[in-house]
């Protein structure tokens, strides 16, 4: 053991000298209770006594006829305990009396300060005092609740009794609410002017129902000066209490110090020994064990979390002055301890579930998977930050989390998805932040980039405008080569030209009035521009033939290549619904081919087919809807004419009857 300190050392050496006489008398156990000599010779003493002597002859009869005695169920140093029964109540109940040969009036009034402290405090954690009477012998005869159920000391350090008594499966949780009940006890005495100076878990009992009771008060003592009935604390200068927890100031000579704060230390000897599974004090000797006292510093060893050590140091410090300031202090801190275990066992279990995420993250898990695992252990973190708001373990853990799942998601693409991690962080990491700030600018522009090539290349807005223009173009590009079809003389290259200049004037107009559909978007842009090239092309091979004096046929036999030609680039860049029209370009040039003399023919069919082609691919489905339904209109109301004409037509030519 290391050295005491000077002043200490001193303190005790002087100590021990009155105190060795004394430890040969000693119970030989520690965890046995000293109990201080006898002083009942002040007049308040003498005048308690008086008044039971006094009374123990007339209620001596009356207890015998309401109390019934049974077996003896426990016993002390000084006094035994009997089953008993009330029989005008009809309940069982504990009676405690003296032993036999144990009735001097220290004894007497021993066992009735207990009795009177007890019955002072009714409190749930108080086993309640029933009555006071005399047995045969004129001793006191205190009738107590019975309580059915074991000693504290018998469970402390059995998990396996505590869960198949109580389902507890936390023994140690178990164990400190116990120590709770037992400090409401406390504070409420203490709130009496009364200290208990003999806590141990021998002096607790736990009913068979969970019920917690602290007993035997026989070394209670007073701080107040009006309660005559029991010792003052100023006057406790003798040692007293149960070796094994006693705090120093109860080693005597210091009962300037005893007094609420010398429970504090009790209740922090017995939390000692539910973490370490020992009481604090102990050794070979009697000194050994008194030195330990005088010291307090017991070890408390690795194995016990920093917050319960630290709860311990405190309240069992050696001057009462550093302990907590009351019972309900160092209860408040239990209670918080209980609330931090609970919130670390919860964070512990969200840990599981982190490690998977992490495994699942490296192995490429599907993104249903890795968010399932996600909640699973997010979730488990916040309910233990929402137990405990400052848990170091679920902190660190939803940071790891979500800082995990936040890279993933950066690394796949997603920055928005990770900034929305990023913000759920417990604390913002400022480089994964700027990172993700980044990728999201990035992929935002990107994003922009994207949205307005869409639009540029979305074929929807002024499609009515282009199939209106094809159609009224194609109409003359259908009508003129019909007529020279019919007519059976192909067109001249001064007529070509001609009708080229007038579509390219028309084209033009066209342009200017719907400039604003047409420019647009880059699909308005490109037909114009590749109508504009078609026309163009033609000028060039019409002038070409009539320079060269190529047949006019001949040169007519190019055009539907240079059409399949263009209409496969517009079906290229931006509307395959126009392959047909290229399908048809490509039979046309073969079918001039093989009959150069119905070229014109071949031309204005085509173009009547491209129009539809234009119609059906461009013009909105409602548009299309609407004009299939005029169509059936039409087709119907032509029919209802012909069929009415035939009927009309019939009649007449009907024989008259006359014939």
């Amino acid at each position: 053991m290391p050295p005491l300190p000077d002043d200490l050392d001193e303190t005790l050496r002087r100590r021990l000298a009155t105190l060795l006489p004394e430890a040969a008398t000693l119970p030989r156990n520690p965890r046995s209770t000293v109990e201080p000599p006898r002083h009942d010779t002040d007049d308040a003493t003498r005048r308690a006594l008086e008044a039971f002597e006094t009374l123990s002859a007339s209620v001596r009869a009356r207890s015998q006829e309401v109390i019934e005695l049974g077996e003896v169920i426990g016993e002390g140093g000084m006094g035994v305990v009997r089953l008993g029964t009330q029989l005008v109540l009809g309940r069982k109940v504990a009676v405690k009396t003296l032993r036999e040969g144990a009735h001097d009036r220290s004894r007497t009034l021993d066992l009735l300060r207990e009795a009177w402290t007890t019955g002072a405090l009714e409190h749930p954690n108080v086993v309640p005092i029933y009555d006071v009477g005399t047995d045969e012998h004129g001793g006191p005869m205190v009738v107590l609740k019975r309580i059915e159920g074991v000693h504290w000391g018998e469970l402390m350090h059995d998990p396996a009794a505590i869960g198949a008594r109580f389902g507890a499966k936390d023994a140690l949780e178990w164990n400190v609410r116990i120590l709770v009940s037992v400090a409401n006890a406390l504070a409420f005495a203490h709130s009496r002017g009364i200290v208990h100076r003999d806590l141990k878990p021998e002096n607790v009992m736990v009913g068979s129902f969970g019920e917690v009771y602290l007993l035997d008060w026989g070394l209670a003592v007073t701080t107040r000066d009006d309660d005559a009935r029991l010792p003052r604390a100023a006057d406790a200068k003798d040692l007293a209490g149960t070796p094994s927890y006693m705090a120093p100031e109860m080693l005597g000579g210091q009962a300037d110090r005893i007094g609420p704060r010398t429970d504090v230390y009790l209740v922090g000897a017995v939390l000692f020994e539910i973490l370490t599974g020992a009481p604090p004090h102990d050794g070979p000797t009697m000194q050994a064990i008194f030195a330990s006292i005088a010291r307090s510093e017991p070890p408390i060893g690795d194995g016990v979390a920093p917050e319960a050590a630290r709860i311990v140091r405190r309240a069992m410090a050696r001057e009462p002055e550093d302990r907590h300031a009351s019972v309900e202090a160092l209860r408040a801190d239990l209670e918080e301890l209980l609330q931090h275990r609970s919130s670390r066992a919860l964070a512990a279990r969200a840990d599981a579930s982190r490690a998977a995420l992490v495994a699942a993250i490296a192995e490429d898990a599907p993104e249903d998977e890795l968010y399932d695992l996600l909640g699973e252990c997010r979730f488990g973190y916040r309910a233990a930050l929402a137990s405990w708001e400052g848990n170091p373990e679920a902190q660190r853990g939803l940071a790891s989390a979500l800082t995990a799942m936040a890279e993933h998601a950066l690394a796949a693409g997603d920055p928005h998805g990770a900034g929305r991690l990023v913000r759920e962080h417990p604390s913002r990491p400022e480089d994964l932040a700027r990172r993700i700030e980044a990728a999201a600018r990035d992929r935002d522009a990107e994003q922009q980039r994207l949205s307005a090539l869409e639009r540029q290349l979305d074929p929807g807005p002024g499609a009515r405008t282009r199939v209106y223009i094809i159609a009224m173009m194609g109409a003359l590009w259908v009508v003129v080569p019909a007529a020279s079809e019919l007519r059976g003389v192909p067109p001249t290259y001064p007529e070509m030209v001609l009708f080229l200049a007038v579509m390219i004037a028309l084209l033009a107009g066209f342009g200017v009035w719907a400039r604003e559909s047409l420019g647009q978007t880059l699909v308005n842009r490109r037909a114009a521009s590749t109508l504009v090239f078609v026309l163009l092309t033609h000028v060039v091979l019409d002038l070409a033939g009539w320079a060269t004096d190529l047949p006019v046929r001949t040169t007519m036999t190019t055009f539907p290549v240079l059409w399949a030609a263009a209409i496969g680039t517009l079906s290229l860049w931006f509307e395959p619904r126009l392959w047909p029209s290229v399908g048809l370009a490509l039979g046309l040039a073969v079918f001039a081919m093989r009959w150069p003399d119905h070229i014109s023919g071949g031309i204005a069919a085509f173009d009547l087919l491209f129009v539809a082609n234009v119609a059906w691919a461009w013009l909105p489905r409602e548009d299309l809807a609407q004009a299939e339904r005029e169509v059936r209109r039409f087709v119907e109301a032509r029919r209802r004419a012909i069929d009415k004409r035939r009927r009309r037509l019939a009649r007449q030519l009907r024989p008259s009857s006359s014939a």
